[in-house]
């Protein structure tokens, strides 16, 4: 069973290889993986122990999956061309048959105007019908092999038209018009899931940046304050050196009273000794010890 949906899957993505390659495929990668990592606890840790055979059998595991991973994504890749190019075929159909093709040789006229996945089964499958295969289980065949619902919705109109007698133009233009129909709703789909999708980039890439550009210099302004600030005893100190200072100081003893702050950030030895002679020379009552 599991090698019956492996083999359709294979046929779905448009068998990149057969059965027995993937096969051998996939048990090289569980093996080249798991001895890869195997060798590599060896060398790092010299030997093997309970966290060691873990790793190494995590990384089994992914070489296990890696295969049916890479054939899915071929898979959806494919089918995601088909769904393409399939509103603008049945169009080109319908505008072949409506001029007075049949349906056979609009279908081959879409083969060769067009490329792709869908060209490449519409020929196969005109290939089968001339060499004698029923046309209904061709097109069933087709549909089988791509694995799309639109187009299997399709083949089961135009076999059930067939059946029932009714005009194939009509039913053309009907599936044609549901086609562009579903291709504007997957749009419209694909438009409102964006919002959502761009949440977790917005989060995890673009919001941190924002922030470190706009919290960034106030952050760093804080610190360098911080770092700045002269400690209590230095400042109760300095509060009463400001007391002790003359009534009317000159300029001079304004700007040493700024300094001993720690306001202009320039408090050096020749500043504490120029701020001694400057309140020795306005006559202070008190002698303060700056330094």
């Amino acid at each position: 069973r599991v090698l019956a949906n492996i083999e359709k899957q294979l046929v779905r993505a448009g068998s990149p290889m057969s059965l027995n390659a993937y096969v051998v495929f996939w048990m090289i990668s569980v093996f080249l993986l798991s001895s890869l990592m195997l060798a590599a606890v060896v060398v790092v840790w010299g030997a093997v122990g309970i966290q060691q055979a873990l790793v190494v059998l995590m990384f089994a595991a992914v070489g296990w999956m890696a295969p049916g991973l890479w054939l899915k994504g071929r898979l959806r890749a494919r089918q995601k061309l088909v769904l393409r190019t399939l509103p603008d075929a049945l169009d080109l159909v319908t505008t072949c048959v409506e001029a007075g093709l049949g349906l056979d040789g609009a279908l081959a006229r879409v083969a060769e105007k067009s490329s792709g996945p869908l060209a490449d089964e519409l020929t196969r499958m005109l290939r089968e019908v001339a060499m004698g295969k029923l046309r209904r289980e061709a097109l069933t065949e087709m549909a089988d092999r791509i694995g799309v619902d639109e187009l299997t919705s399709f083949v089961n109109a135009i076999i059930q038209a067939e059946q029932l007698g009714v005009g194939i133009v009509q039913v053309l233009r009907v599936q044609s018009d549901q086609m562009r129909t579903r291709r504007r709703q997957r749009a419209e789909k694909t438009a409102h899931e964006a919002p959502i999708k761009m949440i977790f980039p917005l989060v995890l890439f673009i919001f941190p940046a924002f922030m470190l550009v706009i919290l960034g210099p106030a952050g760093i302004r804080i610190a360098t304050d911080r770092i700045a600030k002269p400690p209590a005893g230095r400042r109760a100190a300095l509060a009463d050196l400001n007391r002790r200072l003359p009534l009317h100081p000159t300029q001079e003893a304004q700007q040493v009273a700024l300094v001993l702050q720690g306001q202009t950030g320039q408090e050096t030895e020749e500043v504490r000794v120029y701020g001694r002679l400057v309140l020795l020379v306005t006559g202070s009552a008190q002698r303060v010890m700056v330094a």
